[in-house]
């Protein structure tokens, strides 16, 4: 799957502080262990990124994916799941383990009108470390959910990442409308780019708007009358209940729009800041889908 960009590297395999000299006073080991300990790491399969990310749409028709990825960003009150007739154990047994699967990558791509995409990564690893004795302990599964903003030209860059390092908002609510219904594609086509991308959308000026493309949506892909309360309460918390990046605000700024959310790479004063030539090619490129900005 074309990546545009994304992180293709392998990872290396053997890390800077795997030497033997450092693992013999670190972990109490005699020579023996610890070059036993660099030849396990050494030989460990290190898939790159092209390696396990595969085209994810054959998921748009499983009812249990949309929920589980839009769960990792709205509330117990307005929690997608009932809006597709399903429960949160449904989620958990059915949906997750969909996304969620180190030895394959679901990744999807919107296309941008003007050229250029925003690819969107479910990444997940097991990360390893060296316990007791120098054995490697593998610990607890790490998910990502990573936006990949590749403009027309140049390269890509990181937008948004919905995990517990988070990095976003990306998108105020302009931007992700214009994406939405570029083109002029179907209503379901229209439905899916809106539901992909909201996990990254925060913007609190957002108008009711908002509550009735997310509603239509839902609808759409599961089937609910978009007037019924499970639909409309999980349409308002895509809308506005974004518990990770819901309370952003946008500003104009030296003609681009910029963001004051603290964790977001659209914030130039933030921790996260994409470079400022990133940043302006972010903005240039998103802003480009908006008719008023």
């Amino acid at each position: 799957m074309h990546l545009y960009g994304y992180d293709e590297q392998p990872v290396t395999p053997v890390d800077e502080w795997l030497d033997p000299e450092r693992l013999m006073k670190t972990f109490g080991v005699d020579r023996a262990a610890a070059d036993r300990i660099i030849e396990e790491e050494r030989d460990r399969p290190c898939p790159s990124s092209t390696e396990l990310a595969v085209d994810g749409s054959y998921l748009f028709e499983e009812k249990a994916f949309w929920p589980a990825h839009l769960s990792y960003t709205v509330g117990e009150e307005t929690a997608a799941e009932p809006a597709f007739g399903l429960s949160w154990a449904d989620i958990e047994s059915i949906g997750r383990p969909l996304i969620e699967r180190p030895d394959r990558w679901p990744a999807f791509t919107v296309p941008l009108p003007r050229g250029g995409v925003i690819l969107i990564i479910h990444r997940t690893q097991v990360p390893r470390s060296l316990g007791r004795g120098g054995r490697w302990v593998r610990r607890k599964a790490e998910h990502h959910m990573e936006f990949w903003l590749a403009p027309p030209s140049g390269d890509g860059m990181l937008l948004a990442d919905v995990s517990a390092e988070r990095l976003g908002p990306g998108l105020r609510w302009p931007e992700l409308k214009g994406i939405a219904q570029a083109g002029a594609p179907d209503r379901r086509e229209i439905a899916r780019r809106l539901l992909l991308l909201a996990p990254i959308l925060g913007d609190k000026e957002q108008s009711d708007e908002a509550v009735a493309w997310f509603a239509r949506a839902l609808s759409l892909m599961g089937g609910l009358d978009r007037l019924s309360m499970p639909v409309r309460r999980a349409a308002d918390g895509l809308a506005n209940g974004n518990e990770l990046f819901g309370y952003a605000s946008w500003r104009h700024d030296d003609d681009i729009w910029i963001c004051d959310g603290i964790d977001s790479a659209r914030n130039p004063a933030g921790h996260l800041a994409l470079p400022p030539r990133d940043l302006r090619r972010a903005g240039e490129t998103l802003q480009s889908l908006v008719e008023n900005p």
